[in-house]
């Protein structure tokens, strides 16, 4: 089995062309360059963002776009023709990055946060799980604060000439949110986030007869938030870092079972969190943040940290920053 590469760009947030640290956002790739929407800035104080930004992923530079219509939590897909959808908490907003504009394409069924959005072969845009809009969770005292209602709807939003809507899926097997998908192949994979307990993959559009719905990939059930599909179809996850360690982990075709590969950073005493990945030139590119242990707020001292993992050799670089 190969081994894995982890290098980390680190950058503060200060200037306008300078990544905000945040998570619950949109992460996705548009040609060489990924795209980072909305997103909580500061998890005590419960700022919610409106940034689009993106960085060139052969250069490393960051630039801003325009702000998307809703702040809040939201994830992202690439969807065809260049454009990126970004799901909010109400709506699904299209973004051509060519003349940086925003379109309302059409309000969400059912109001709700910590959905995970693909675009799936045969489907298009699928928006799967999430949790009620007006939970929220206190950081400080560890509980929510108020009803944490968990969801496992799936809806394919379907477009023909005329207009826009919504089409029912089967629901997830199990309700959940702060979870992840990839698409291998035409297989949707949903993987365990908050609540849910297995990895389940949902098929293409079946046939006339046949009978669609969820099967069980894996077992495996810790929170996984920051997921690709690498070329050769394995799955790799990037759990977030406690101390210096990041956990990563592979799944391979048709096996049910993990491989674990622990493996260090060297920002000693900072955690680091994994918030999307997306893969670019068979590399696999995640967007997270590190920060400050033991201090008043979580995020006193945030940078974004944007990761480069190679499947090809198992070494840590760190080309653009020191730890």
């Amino acid at each position: 089995m190969q081994t894995l590469t982890l290098s980390l760009t680190l950058l503060h947030a200060v200037a306008a062309t300078t990544p905000q640290p945040r998570w619950q956002a949109g992460v996705s790739a548009i040609g060489a360059e990924m795209y980072v929407a909305c997103g909580k800035t500061a998890i005590n104080i419960n700022t919610w963002s409106t940034k689009l930004q993106s960085m060139e992923l052969d250069s490393g530079r960051w630039r801003d776009h325009t702000d998307v219509p809703e702040a809040g939590p939201c994830d992202s897909a690439a969807g065809p023709k260049g454009r990126l959808w970004v799901v909010s908490q109400t709506a699904v907003h299209v973004y051509d990055p060519r003349v940086q504009r925003w379109t309302h394409r059409l309000n969400r069924p059912t109001p709700s946060m910590n959905t995970v959005a693909v675009w799936a072969p045969r489907r298009g845009l699928l928006l799967l799980g999430g949790r009620s809009p007006r939970a929220d969770y206190d950081w400080r005292r560890d509980h929510w604060t108020t009803a944490d209602i968990k969801q496992g709807s799936v809806w394919q939003l379907t477009v023909d000439a005329k207009k826009a809507r919504w089409k029912v899926l089967p629901p997830l097997p199990t309700p959940d949110y702060w979870h992840s998908a990839v698409v291998r192949g035409e297989e949707v994979i949903v993987l365990p986030g908050w609540a849910g307990s297995n990895a389940v993959g949902l098929g293409p559009p079946h046939s006339a007869g046949s009978k669609p719905g969820w099967r069980r990939v894996s077992d495996y059930s810790k929170m996984m938030t920051a997921s690709v599909t690498l070329p050769d179809r394995r799955v790799a996850v990037f759990n977030s870092g406690h101390g210096n360690a990041v956990i990563i982990r592979l799944l391979s075709d048709k096996a049910t079972s993990w491989q674990k590969r622990p493996t260090k950073h060297p920002f000693a005493q900072r955690d680091w969190n994994a918030v999307g990945a997306i893969v670019h030139n068979g590399q696999a590119i995640i967007f997270g943040y590190h920060e400050a242990r033991g201090g008043a707020s979580l995020y006193e001292e945030a940078y974004v940290a944007v990761g480069r993992w190679q499947p090809s050799d198992g070494q840590l670089t760190f080309p653009w920053s020191k730890p």
